[in-house]
């Protein structure tokens, strides 16, 4: 076969090589930070509002930025409002055993067949886990 034949296979990645769809998980910690710290939830119209602003890509500040819109006070020290949120999100601790997570992330799904991994091992590409 020509070279210029031969089948050609690429991976794209985005830039921090997640192959989950975590829009989902991550949305809802921030609904669940806030209904914890102030007993409502924000509907998805809040978040996406905020999120279309182009400055709160960093969900812990996203969802301090909805308690103080909100008209919450005091706002929560920034680093309960985080354990909060990776409580929701992890669902154990983050820096444990990633088996025994039971948050949010437990419910991203794969952006990509489960046979892909194997697949890479093979050809050397680093592993998706």
């Amino acid at each position: 076969m020509p070279a210029s034949t031969v089948p050609q296979a690429v991976a794209l990645f985005d830039i921090d090589g997640v192959i989950r769809d975590v829009s989902g998980s991550y949305r809802r910690a921030i609904v669940e930070t806030v209904h914890h710290f102030q007993g409502n939830r924000p509907d998805a119209a809040a978040i996406d509002s905020l999120k279309s602003e182009g400055r709160w890509n960093n969900d812990w500040e996203a969802s301090m930025e909805l308690l103080r819109r909100r008209g919450h006070s005091p706002l929560p020290a920034f680093e309960e409002l985080v354990r909060v949120f990776e409580a929701f999100y992890f669902g154990g601790d983050p820096e444990g055993d990633p088996g025994l997570w039971r948050g949010f992330i437990g419910d991203e799904p794969l952006l990509v067949e489960p046979s892909f991994s194997p697949r890479c091992r093979p050809r050397g590409w680093p592993s998706a886990s």
